[in-house]
């Protein structure tokens, strides 16, 4: 297997230390000593792991002990996601590319929860001997990553078993539970072989709530002490939670507990339809409404993150499924059939010894499928805020191309929310597709002025921005109307004083009512509040931004052979609002 850091992050080397920064959300990840070893090993030599474990073999750690440290440095980079796994398996003609798999190893849980999909009519158990062959299977096409599922994990009578094989083997293990049912044999294995993670469903605040719920007596308590038991042994735990018409009261109260006990902590408003009941053409009869979603929303989300979903790489496609578009991962059941994920098991194909790359590749031709002609995804414009899911939609109308009206609210709602109307977000790290729209902006207004941008000054030119994303002096803020860039706000502090770098609006958006908008909101901004003043310069060429901004009450203080240098009041674009307001 091989390893390489991901696109938004960057390390920093010297003789005692590494520094792994990922520029999107500046989180950082320190390494010393073998740790540091083993990633210029890893991501600077780009070996692969099989080389790494035989370095550390060679320093008199027995197989067992080099994975172990091999996995302490992995685990943690892959779970902050700084790093990806890119290893292909040429099946004939065909490149395969498997990342993770989550596997489904029983259908059988002690809890009752009103909301859950699974189903529970017969019980059933993945043996052993069949997870060990599907496993060495995996191996084979390289995958990395497994997460074993439910069902409840643990009322697996073989779990340890297939556990130690799975870790032994060297694949990332990630743990899905209710963690009601973990033991001190279950934590005594966890020391020697810890897994990637664990994450527990957390399903209410105290006893009671929790029976209400889950129809088990007396777990709570047991749920919290097995949670600070993985702890102390260093495993990383992670706490969710679907919000459901039975726990939307006292979700706060649950995000408490996960606060409180030092966890991270993730939650849904999306319940997944049942399966292969009386119910499997509608919504989960637990999902809240379109109108409960966004007050979780308004909450807990931010217009950030819808616009990052506006311009995510993905984009629009003709084809039906747009998540699933590499190899990277599926999903097989209890009954060893496979899908792409677990909300598509009605397209499944049953996976039989030998043939994985097969059924694999099968999945890969499923995948192609296109939009009809009146499909109603095909060209909606809500396609990156609705939660769009194919599989989900099938579970419910029977069809991948027909949404449930919920979907499409939700969609609607969010971009009424949080995407209409004028937007301004400080970034640290720009996507392609937004760097490619910004630069765009940037060309098209030096060429008005009569300069022309050469495929390598656009290079110079992103790589610089990136640069400056990374500076604490600089402050970055993308302009965005009615869910399109239209321009960008560069601002810097030296000397105490604020300076406005660079200031790019598109066409449509150049009028001297959206410009003191702008300004304003600068000023304004939390980070920014202390500057009574923003100084700047305009291009000699540029007449049209010089009388715009005097007309604003910039004042012109100095000038060079290419540009003017002005300074602009806080009070005088205030001064200007209310006149316009009138």
């Amino acid at each position: 297997m091989k390893y390489a850091l991901k696109n938004n992050c960057i390390y920093k080397l010297n003789e005692t230390r590494i520094q792994i920064v990922d520029l999107s959300d500046r989180n950082m990840f320190e390494l010393t000593d073998l740790m540091r070893e083993l990633f210029i090993y890893l991501f600077i030599n780009n070996k692969s792991d099989d080389f790494a474990l035989n370095q550390l073999m060679q320093k008199n750690f027995s197989p067992l002990q080099a994975r172990r440290e091999l996995n302490k440095l992995i685990y943690p980079l892959y779970n902050h996601k700084f790093i990806s796994c890119r290893n292909n398996k040429t099946i004939g003609h065909n490149c395969l590319y498997i990342h993770s798999c989550l596997l489904e190893i029983t259908n059988v849980c002690n809890f009752r929860c009103p909301h859950c999909y699974v189903d529970k009519k017969n019980a059933k158990y993945l043996p052993f001997e069949d997870v060990k062959v599907f496993a060495d299977e995996l191996y084979e096409l390289n995958c990395n990553s497994i997460t074993l599922t439910g069902g409840e994990v643990f009322t697996h009578f073989e779990f340890n078993k297939i556990y130690e094989y799975l870790y032994e083997k060297g694949f990332l293990i990630s743990i899905n539970t209710n963690s009601s049912l973990i033991n001190d044999e279950v934590i005594e294995l966890f020391k020697k072989m810890p897994p990637n993670i664990v994450e527990i469903s957390l399903y209410g605040y105290d006893e009671e709530t929790y029976y209400n719920f889950t129809h088990c007596k007396n777990c709570y308590a047991n749920i919290i002490t097995n949670i600070k038991k993985l702890q102390d042994i260093g495993i990383d735990v992670k706490l969710k939670n679907v919000i459901t018409n039975a726990n939307k009261k006292f979700f706060d109260k649950i995000k408490e507990v996960a606060h409180s006990n030092g966890c991270l902590f993730r939650s849904d408003y999306i319940s997944f339809p049942q399966i292969n009941n009386d119910n499997n053409q509608k919504l989960n009869p637990e999902q809240i409404s379109v109108e409960n979603v966004m007050e979780y929303l308004s909450n807990y989300k931010s217009c950030e993150e819808y616009y990052l979903r506006l311009f995510s790489t993905a984009g629009h496609t003709r084809k039906v499924f747009k998540c699933k578009q590499k190899d990277d991962n599926f999903f097989m059941n209890v009954d060893k059939q496979i899908s792409i994920c677990l909300c598509m098991q009605s397209d499944s194909l049953q996976y039989q010894y030998g043939q994985l790359s097969n059924v694999l590749l099968a999945l890969r031709r499923f995948k192609s499928l296109k939009y009809r002609r009146n499909a109603k995804c095909r060209n909606c414009k809500y396609i990156s805020l609705c939660r769009y899911c194919p599989g989900k939609f099938k579970m419910s109308t029977q069809d991948f191309q027909t949404p449930p009206e919920w979907f499409c609210d939700l969609g609607q709602s969010i971009y009424k929310k949080y995407v209409d109307g004028f937007h301004m977000i400080r970034k640290c790290y720009l996507n392609n597709k937004e760097l490619s729209k910004i630069f765009g902006i940037v060309s098209n207004n030096m060429k008005k002025l009569g300069f022309e941008i050469s495929a390598k000054d656009e290079t110079v030119w992103k790589e610089n921005l990136q640069r400056n994303l990374t500076d604490e002096k600089f402050y970055f803020y993308v302009i965005y109307q009615n869910g399109e860039i239209v321009g960008f706000v560069e601002v810097g502090v030296f000397e105490d004083k604020l300076f406005l770098s660079e200031l790019q609006l598109c066409d449509n958006a150049k009028n001297t009512r959206v410009l003191p908008n702008i300004l304003n909101r600068l000023v304004e901004l939390d980070e920014l509040a202390n500057f009574d003043k923003i100084n700047f310069k305009i291009n000699k060429n540029n007449i049209k931004s010089q009388k715009t901004f005097e007309h604003l009450g910039a004042v012109k203080n100095a000038e060079n052979s290419n540009s003017y240098s002005y300074v602009l009041g806080k009070n005088n674009v205030k001064k200007y609002l209310k006149k316009i307001k009138r």
